[in-house]
């Protein structure tokens, strides 16, 4: 929608879309947009996956609510 009243009365938004510029320009500022939400996104992701150390090594959760490990549990 944009394009087209661009195309019509020459008025757009964003720069990187008049229509004098070009498809071609267009099409750049969208993959480096595209690229830059895609580099952000894994780096966020990456960043969730990395342990600081901080507080020491993590003991693994105990299972304290199977039969064979929690007390107040009666056994059969």
């Amino acid at each position: 929608m944009v394009l087209i009243r661009g195309a019509t009365d020459g008025w757009v938004p964003y720069g990187f879309m008049l229509p004098e510029h070009g498809l071609p320009s267009l099409s750049l500022h969208i993959a480096g947009l595209l690229l830059a939400l895609l580099s952000a996104g894994a780096l966020t992701w990456a960043a969730s996956r990395v342990r600081l150390g901080l507080g020491g090594p993590r003991e693994a959760p105990k299972a304290l609510d199977h039969p064979k490990t929690h007390p107040s549990i009666p056994r059969p």
